[in-house]
């Protein structure tokens, strides 16, 4: 810790419980009076600029001794810090102890503590005799501290809720609103390791929108769009609770059913399909269909297998006529 008081992180970080703050812009208005923390022992913590120059330390600086070590014995000997935890503000005249005061006489210091949480503020003014003057500053810096708590408090709430938008804009398709690839990614890692693990059924659906191109030429990609989230809709509505549809690439589409074996994977899928075939959009004249492939995860599979079967399963779709679910064991 710096001789001349510094910063008190780790002090403000116990009172507020916040993010590191100067000390010295809190106590500014009270700068003339002595400040000094310290904790349920009396152990010193930090102390301002003035409460330095007050006393004189070794090397080692204040931080080794008690803040008992500073009063007079008489004075140390009725010092306790035990007293109600109700009261906020407690007031005492201390007397310094000449060994570690600058100044060897007038060493009377008119004192209040002040208890925030498990941490002790003593701070105290020489021949002071309008002891409200000290009052009102110690209020200052108590409103200043409370201030400073909410205000670091709202700021928390807004970064969690910033970090929060954050997280879901890179999770999840701008246009769409599915999981995008690298949440799909993520997703099928995880429960592709929980299928081995728990010798659980796994089954991947892959999904391509015959045509698409054609659609972008003949009616604009405005209307490309429309199609896609029309599409997206139907997946979201159709897959349930810790079920994945995500967006993977321009018109392609993956769908992880989870728990699920390859017989009843496939009437999912057909369902899906003939979902799509049921889409009507005015701007579109030609009938709207998808080619889909399903798989089942085998037994110590890795992913890229597991993704290429199921590829390959669509790709038999498309090349067999489209608008069809094919499998691959």
């Amino acid at each position: 810790m710096p001789k001349n008081g510094g910063t008190i992180d780790k002090m403000i970080n116990k009172i507020i419980k916040a993010y590191p703050y100067p000390i010295d812009q809190i106590i500014n208005d009270v700068i003339e009076y002595i400040v000094v923390y310290f904790d349920y022992n009396g152990k010193i913590i930090d102390y301002n600029q003035m409460f330095n120059e007050v006393f004189k330390v070794n090397d080692d600086g204040l931080e080794t001794l008690n803040i008992k070590d500073l009063m007079s014995t008489k004075m140390k000997n009725g010092f306790n810090l035990a007293f109600d935890d109700s009261v906020k503000m407690k007031r005492l005249l201390v007397d310094l102890n000449e060994k570690y005061a600058k100044n060897s006489f007038n060493n009377s210091y008119d004192c209040y503590i002040y208890k925030t949480h498990d941490i002790y503020c003593l701070i105290g003014k020489k021949d002071l005799h309008d002891s409200d003057e000290i009052m009102n500053n110690m209020t200052l810096l108590t409103n200043r501290l409370s201030n400073l708590s909410r205000d670091l408090n709202k700021k928390n709430r807004a970064l969690k809720e910033a970090n929060k938008k954050i997280e879901n804009l890179m999770r999840h398709d701008e246009l769409t609103g599915l999981s995008n690839r690298r949440h799909f990614m993520e997703y099928i890692q995880s429960e592709i390791a929980n299928a081995h693990r728990y010798k659980k059924p796994l089954a991947l659906v892959m999904c391509d929108l015959d045509h698409f191109k054609a659609v972008n030429d003949t009616y604009g990609h405005g209307v490309g769009d429309l199609l896609l989230q029309a599409i997206s809709m139907v997946l979201s509505n159709e897959t349930r609770k810790g079920e994945l549809a995500a967006r993977i690439g321009g018109d392609e589409f993956a769908i992880v059913l989870t728990q699920t074996p390859l017989e009843k994977g496939k009437m999912f899928t057909e369902r899906i399909r003939r979902s799509i075939s049921e889409i009507s959009l005015d701007e579109i004249i030609s009938p709207i269909t998808l080619s889909l492939g399903i798989t089942e995860l085998k037994p110590n599979e890795s992913i890229d297998t597991f993704l290429k079967r199921a590829d390959m399963a669509m790709y038999k779709a498309k090349k067999s006529g489209r608008n069809k679910v094919c499998t691959l064991d």
